[in-house]
């Protein structure tokens, strides 16, 4: 029973490691290599899940929420100076609302690879896998 429970709590700590190298590495990681850390073993995939979720998914600087509402306020500000309606400022809101369509489709493109992320390896998160997908979803 000792060494079960010593077992058990070093499967804990190699979990809490691992997700901590993870949460360090992501943000250099292509998504192809995300997918294949996911399939290598049941612990990456968890780890990864939970790192893409606390970087990506939750409240932060490089969450989606964020980018979303940075994207949001260079729009208004794309509105206030198309509305100026002057030659330079149309050109100059035409010219972010092009960079705008651009970082929006990119953000979508990542929003869908986190879902299929979730969709082939969200098992291994169990019953939070609810939470990390509502969390894409809001």
């Amino acid at each position: 029973s000792n060494s079960n429970s010593k077992n058990m709590a070093d499967d804990r700590s190699d979990g809490v490691h691992l997700r901590s190298v993870l949460a360090q590495v992501l943000p250099s990681m292509e998504w192809l290599d995300i997918r294949r850390v996911c399939l290598s073993q049941t612990g990456c995939s968890r780890a990864m899940l939970q790192a893409v979720h606390q970087r990506y998914l939750s409240d932060g600087p490089s969450s989606v929420r964020s980018r979303l509402s940075r994207l949001g306020k260079r729009l208004g500000g794309a509105q206030a100076a198309q509305a100026k309606g002057s030659p330079d400022a149309r050109a100059a809101a035409a010219a972010e609302i092009m960079v705008l369509q651009q970082c929006s489709q990119v953000l979508g493109q990542n929003c869908e690879k986190y879902a299929d992320l979730m969709e082939r390896v969200g098992f291994t998160i169990g019953d939070d896998l609810e939470r990390v997908a509502d969390a894409l979803l809001l």
